[in-house]
């Protein structure tokens, strides 16, 4: 089996250290580059590799630098996949909207993932773990993101009116774990709008046309046998996974991130009307503080999660790392 490298372009030391941190457990060879010439060569040797990039730093971003991805993208002609780039940054993705757009240069999308450094000691297994599941991202539900002995909470919709049940057996799920109210109801409300995703938005018939997006989000129905809905919970010492499944894998990536463009505000998070029409909500899962991720496989299946970190204190939540992802298998 070949070596596995993560690929670090920055010139921070605390991105070394913490980049060496996510290598390890990932059980990752790391390289740390800081020009073009250097990138390509690690990505040409016939292994592996993911790619952990410096977004705060203005010089490399920008057109005209050797390490810029405008610069670099054309000489590699697709040996750098942005299902394998994670932006690092300081911020999260709903503070740099900006990155949510297709550059200009090259037209088409040069990053789908964003890593916060905050708090590194935590973050640095949970970070690994997204970083290996670049390397074949099919949807597996939850246990790529815990270990083996984790034991994962399953639940089956049958029927779209058991969303609020669904919803509520959650939040007292994560009662019963001992995060504050306040966090165990929000993820509660993060929960219902994965649910309305996988239920309404996300059902397409055989042609690819949206069958339930403009039904009321309160119309009573059964789901066909081929077209079950799940969601998974599992916790660990560090933090708290919720998965939505639909058997439609029908997102669209560049659908996902003109939302997480257009609708990011510096308000916390408030639960969508109930009418069609009403959006995704996914903004506002993310600016509650929540990491959310997707992958799906077209035509086939589509994994929403969203990860909490498990903390006591509301003031700890919001202040933890977080992330945003989402990968096409």
């Amino acid at each position: 089996m070949s070596t596995r490298h993560l690929i670090l372009i920055s010139t921070r030391p605390a991105d070394h250290e913490l980049a060496t941190s996510i290598a390890r457990a990932a059980s990752l060879s790391l390289a740390v580059v800081q020009e073009a010439d250097q990138l390509i060569k690690h990505l040409y040797t016939g292994q592996e590799s993911v790619v952990l990039w410096d977004i705060d730093n203005p010089e490399t971003l920008e057109p005209g630098h050797s390490i810029a991805p405008e610069a670099v993208y054309p000489l590699l002609s697709g040996g750098l996949s942005p299902q394998r780039t994670f932006l690092l940054a300081d911020q999260g993705l709903n503070h740099q909207p900006e990155l949510t757009q297709k550059s200009p240069s090259l037209k088409h999308r040069t990053w789908q993932h964003t890593l916060m450094r905050k708090i590194p000691a935590l973050c640095a297994v949970q970070y690994g773990r997204i970083l290996s599941f670049a390397f074949d991202p099919r949807p597996q539900g939850l246990a790529p993101f815990f270990s083996p002995q984790t034991r994962i909470q399953k639940i089956s919709l049958t029927r779209s009116e058991q969303r609020k049940a669904a919803a509520d057996a959650m939040e007292s799920f994560l009662s019963k774990l001992g995060l504050e109210n306040r966090i165990a109801s929000r993820a509660a409300q993060a929960t219902d709008e994965l649910l309305m995703n996988a239920i309404f938005d996300a059902a397409v018939d055989a042609s690819g046309n949206r069958t339930r997006n403009l039904l009321d989000r309160k119309a009573r129905f059964d789901f066909p046998p081929s077209e079950p809905v799940t969601i998974e919970a599992a916790e660990d010492e560090s933090w708290v996974g919720l998965c939505a499944t639909d058997r439609f894998g029908s997102v669209s990536i560049d659908s996902l991130f003109k939302y997480l463009g257009q609708n990011f505000h510096d308000l916390d998070y408030t639960p969508r009307k109930s009418g069609p029409g009403a959006g995704l909500g996914i903004y506002g899962i993310v600016e509650s503080g929540f990491s959310l991720m997707h992958a799906f496989l077209p035509g086939k299946r589509t994994d929403s999660y969203v990860f909490i970190p498990k903390v006591k204190r509301y003031k700890d939540f919001r202040l933890n790392f977080h992330f945003t992802a989402c990968f096409k298998a």
